[in-house]
């Protein structure tokens, strides 16, 4: 080889093949791994001198049967993956532009995995794939528009049922002031009518002068009715009320319910239990009165009486004498008027009688 080298008829290439098998001796005398070139094939490896040179041949190769014509598709197909790879791995792994396009003339589309792994597909089938995914992606948008839809809808749904709920408790909220406000104005109003009846916040307990029957009777005594008129009063205001004994709901003798909201106007116009027995009293007291007038007219006469006197033969002459007798009550009185005040007389008993109608007698 070294005369060879002196003659000038190895090429650089020659020189490098002979110094690579010089090395491969070399490493083959001497145990171990001894060089970069023995560890890549202890590992079943390839350098990237190794691949470069297989990825020349290679090329050189395929370009041989291309241009022969004779050579099948599968025959061209396999050859072009075979270069292929080589080509792949003299570049460090990377698909070349150049590459990608001889392989799409094939037909095929060529990549590199993660692994390092070189993968071929028709394109055919690509497109096919590709179509695929795109009828896929295409069913999935109109499933999820379909499901937006829905989504929307029921959304608009929740947001409406949300809002008929919030609109609901804003309501009941509301009911819930107006009673509590309506409680506390009848808490107001049943202290107003409690001072104003019994001069407290809060009702006696039915202990009290109106708790019974007896005490009724005694306080319409006290405003001045006789025993007999305070039991008869007394009989009539437990019969309005529907019972016999017992303490008397003032309320209700007045037209209210319990539990009844009373209004402004009502609390005007609402008695104190002693108000409202007063009231009736004095009631009482004027029937009495119209009653004793009514028998006053009813039991006055007038008893006149003629009298004659100086009875003479040629003119007799007469004069009368009215007597009268009043009768109040059990108590009787008795008048007597001359004749010149009988018009005096028929007049104050046409007034008794006026004053009988107006009573209702």
């Amino acid at each position: 080889m070294g005369r060879a080298g002196e003659q000038g008829r190895l090429t650089g290439e020659d020189l490098a093949a002979g110094l690579d098998l010089a090395n491969e001796r070399l490493d083959a005398l001497t145990d171990g791994v001894n060089s970069v070139n023995e560890a890549y094939k202890v590992l079943g490896l390839t350098t990237r001198a190794e691949a470069a040179k297989q990825a020349e041949a290679y090329t050189q190769a395929y370009g041989i049967i291309v241009k022969d014509g004779e050579a099948t598709a599968g025959q061209l197909i396999d050859g072009f993956q075979k270069y292929a790879k080589a080509a792949i791995a003299a570049n460090g792994d990377v698909v070349s532009s150049q590459l990608k396009a001889e392989a799409a003339q094939r037909g095929l589309t060529v990549a590199v995995d993660e692994t390092g792994r070189v993968t071929f597909k028709s394109m055919a089938d690509t497109e096919t794939a590709n179509t695929r995914v795109t009828r896929s992606i295409h069913n999935i948008r109109t499933a999820y528009d379909g499901i937006s839809s829905s989504a929307g809808g029921a959304g608009n749904a929740m947001v409406r049922a949300a809002n008929e709920a919030s609109s609901a408790y804003d309501k009941l909220q509301q009911k819930i002031k107006s009673v509590k406000e309506a409680q506390e104005l009848k808490n107001a109003d049943e202290t107003l009518r409690n001072l104003r009846q019994y001069g407290t916040e809060e009702a006696p307990v039915l202990g009290n002068q109106f708790g019974t029957r007896l005490g009724v009777e005694n306080f319409l005594k006290s405003q001045g009715l006789s025993e007999e008129s305070a039991i008869e009063e007394a009989r009539k205001l437990y019969a309005k009320q529907g019972t016999s004994s017992g303490a008397l709901n003032f309320g209700e003798l007045q037209g209210y319910q319990d539990g009844q909201v009373l209004t402004n106007s009502d609390l005007s116009k609402f008695k104190t239990a002693s108000m409202y027995l007063a009231e009736i009293a004095e009631k009482a007291r004027q029937n009495d009165r119209q009653r004793d007038n009514y028998e006053v007219a009813r039991t006055a006469t007038a008893q006149i009486t003629t009298q004659e006197y100086n009875r003479f033969d040629s003119q007799p002459s007469s004069s009368k004498t009215i007597n009268v007798n009043f009768q109040l009550g059990g108590a009787t009185a008795s008048m007597s008027m001359p004749e010149s005040q009988e018009a005096s007389l028929n007049a104050l008993l046409q007034q008794l009688q006026d004053s009988k109608a107006i009573a209702g007698y």
